[in-house]
């Protein structure tokens, strides 16, 4: 038997080469060496654009503004480049993953791959070029101490994403551009100590009083010079500190706490003589206030730097698209923050978001886009399947950048390890079948394992898109593990069971880690489920007789479902009692559900909020058919002004069923009896209900007993409906 003889050749770079060129022939090296044991296979590779634009000027060509690249062989050397720098670190990652079985599985340290042993990486897939559906891609990885984490961002790099994340010096190895989309920020444009005696009309006045921009408020809207203040500061501390670039983001902080003075609560006049007055339409009214703002401090931009273009949020008061024409050096940043992700864009629940969406592209030159989809990743929720639609959506939009956010700690970089994985393959190329892309993810990382993974990953995926309960940013593990997996005993042996085979069937090392700390991750969030939902779960609502409770002095109230004060807990935090008795009775006649509600206190004496959810209110949950994916719960607030809100998990829909409150007012009490026709609901299977009350004097958020928050079906309470 030969042995086999392996001519050692070289990395050629340019002449002078920069720091990426130098970062992806390294990376080569060490992913060779992964793979091989040696550094070099036994062709030259050849990486840079200079050797593109030498021997392959048409990939230049098409590559050019893009970050993609081209792999080619010519007299037998490899060449890896692209147009941009990064496009020459992409080229070597796809090369690998093309022709080795390589995957990047996890960013968890142990798990962050998976490859068999090669003798050689062979010329196999070569002589192709790619560029990416959306021009840039980047994730913010929260994952607290892991946020901007090298290891985290080269993971990412990997999956040809993460373009506008990491410090000055790692953006620059990795070939990105100096561009930043920080948020949150504007008051560090208009500093409170070198302002506050100098000029105080710069903030933002709440009750009285100016007020440090940050977490404490915005900043004032209406002073004179304070968005040109916030212009000349904001260019100065790039391009005068060292740090010039396209664009950079200026936008608002993370809450609603808005100037109060004259000159932001004054009637806007707009262009055709319109007047927007902030009590007849708030939403609107303090958007364009906002981004009138925003257009001074955008004009000033201009005049010192026109090639110099902000990047500001269109999120909190400033999220809908204003009546005004916006200064075309503007990119804005829309967040649907409110996005149910069991719905694509194109949802009922999702109507408000998309039609916002739409009108933004439709005003803008170009804009940018910030979703929270991997938010409450620690259970798998298989958003993938919405995430392909949306980015199809998306991909024929004026979109400058995708941005959205995404944890990995806490399990979940083992459990929607392969939804972020089928997510950055998408950013790339949206065209691809996200049903092969699964199944490719779990061939590729659980080998021998696969076929049980895949009947976990099934379960999960079936389960998730068969409930009406929609999906939030801030999902929790443990009420989905409970509400999808832990209700049906057969759902929950087949899950498990499927894990703990995968652990036995795994044939390689990696594979192994990533099945046990899966079915570890999972054990864990069942285990609290079951401790959590030993609470009270089902509300039995009795028939009572017709007459006997149309009225909340009803001869029936007597023998309904009653929760009193003990029943309710503080929603944030049930260390603390409540200070506030409440109490809930619930009945039904055969054609309406009542609810009687009684709080001790007296709204009237407080003061009177501009919304509805910051008054003193109930909200009533309905969730009528679990089984009917496409209708989701229905949600029902008064306040105590008779003030009402209905709507289909966050969408409003005034019209989507009638219903109907009585008020009753003693002193230091208030009550109202609710009636809802119960054929509007259409209630099927195993209907759940949730009651909130927001106690406008002591600020106190309590909720009927259960396992979940607002907007939280796995929380929900089963209606039990008497006959």
């Amino acid at each position: 038997m030969m042995a086999t003889l392996f001519l050692i050749a070289a990395t050629i770079l340019p002449a002078k080469p920069t720091n990426n060129e130098e970062f992806a022939a390294g990376e080569f090296q060490y992913w060779h060496e992964q793979l091989t044991g040696r550094k070099m296979p036994s062709y030259d590779v050849c990486i840079g654009r200079s050797f593109g634009e030498k021997y392959f000027p048409e990939d230049i060509k098409d590559l050019e503004g893009t970050e993609g690249f081209a792999v080619r062989v010519k007299d037998g050397k490899l060449y890896l480049f692209g147009a941009k720098p990064c496009g020459n670190c992409f080229a070597v990652y796809d090369f690998f993953e093309k022709n080795t079985d390589i995957i990047w599985p996890s960013m968890a340290e142990g798990a962050d791959r998976v490859f068999t042993k090669v003798d050689a990486v062979p010329l196999r897939v070569v002589n192709y070029r790619e560029k990416p559906t959306f021009k840039y891609r980047c994730v913010s990885i929260a994952n607290g101490a892991y946020y901007n984490h090298p290891r985290t961002e080269t993971f990412s790099l990997r999956l040809k994403a993460n373009s506008c994340n990491g410090s000055a010096a790692r953006r620059k190895t990795f070939g990105f551009p100096e561009n930043d989309f920080a948020c949150h920020n504007i008051y560090q444009f208009l500093p409170w100590e070198k302002y506050k005696d100098m000029h105080p009309e710069y903030f933002a006045l709440i009750d009285g009083e100016r007020k440090k921009p940050g977490f404490d408020s915005q900043v004032c809207y209406s002073a004179p010079g304070g968005a040109e203040e916030v212009a000349r500061n904001f260019v100065h501390m790039r391009y005068d500190c060292g740090q010039p670039c396209e664009t950079a983001g200026l936008a608002v902080e993370d809450h609603y706490l808005i100037c109060r003075c004259p000159g932001c609560m004054a009637p806007i006049t707009l262009p055709d003589g319109r007047v927007l007055k902030r009590e007849e339409n708030k939403e609107e009214f303090d958007s364009t206030r906002y981004w009138l703002w925003m257009n001074r401090v955008a004009r000033e931009i201009k005049k010192i730097k026109p090639e110099f273009r902000p990047n500001s949020l269109a999120y909190m008061n400033c999220t809908m698209p204003p009546p005004i024409q916006l200064e075309d050096n503007i990119i804005v940043g829309y967040v649907p923050s409110s996005s149910n992700l069991k719905q694509d864009y194109l949802g009922d629940t999702n109507a408000k978001a998309w039609r916002w969406m739409r009108e933004w592209n439709d005003r803008c030159r170009e804009w940018t886009n910030w979703e929270w989809w991997g938010c409450g990743a620690r259970y798998p929720r298989p958003v993938h399947v919405v995430i392909k639609k949306n980015l199809e959506l998306l991909s024929k939009m004026k979109l400058f950048r995708f941005k959205t956010e995404w944890s990995h700690k806490e399990g979940a970089e083992y459990t929607s390890g392969i939804e972020y994985w089928i997510f950055t393959k998408l950013l790339w190329n949206v065209d691809q079948d996200v049903n092969a892309l699964r199944d490719e993810y779990l061939r590729k990382t659980f080998r021998a394992a696969a076929p049980e993974m895949k009947k976990f990953y099934d379960i999960v995926r079936d389960t998730w898109y068969a409930d009406s309960a929609p999906s939030f940013y801030y999902d929790n593990p443990n009420r989905l593990t409970g509400y999808y997996l832990l209700s049906d005993p057969k759902i929950e042996s087949a899950a498990f069971a499927a894990l703990s085979n995968a652990v036995k069937n795994a044939d390689h090392p990696v594979s192994k880690l990533m099945a046990e700390k899966i079915l570890g991750t999972m054990t864990g969030f069942a285990d609290t489920a079951r401790k959590t939902m030993t609470r009270t779960t089902s509300a039995e609502c009795p028939r009572l007789t017709k007459g006997g409770l149309i009225s909340m002095f009803g001869s029936d109230w007597g023998r309904a479902s009653a929760f009193e004060f003990k029943d309710f807990r503080n929603l944030w935090s049930e260390k603390k009692e409540l200070k506030t008795p409440i109490c809930a009775y619930l009945a039904h006649d055969g054609e309406t559900l009542y609810f009687k509600l009684r709080a001790e206190t007296d709204p009237r004496k407080e003061k009177k909020e501009e919304s509805l959810f910051g008054n003193d209110h109930w909200e009533v949950f309905i969730q009528a058919n679990r089984s009917n994916a496409s209708v989701p719960y229905c949600q029902i607030a008064f306040d105590w002004m008779d003030r009402r809100w209905t709507s289909a998990a966050y969408e409003e829909k005034p019209g989507l069923i009638k219903w109907n409150v009585e008020y009753d007012f003693k002193d230091n009490v208030w009550e109202a009896l609710l009636s809802v026709p119960i054929a509007q609901l259409k209630i099927q299977g195993e209907p759940r209900i949730y009651i909130y009350h927001w106690d406008g004097a002591n600020k106190e958020h309590a909720a009927l007993r259960g396992t979940g928050n607002l907007h939280d079906p796995a929380g929900f309470l089963k209606l039990e409906m008497g006959k």
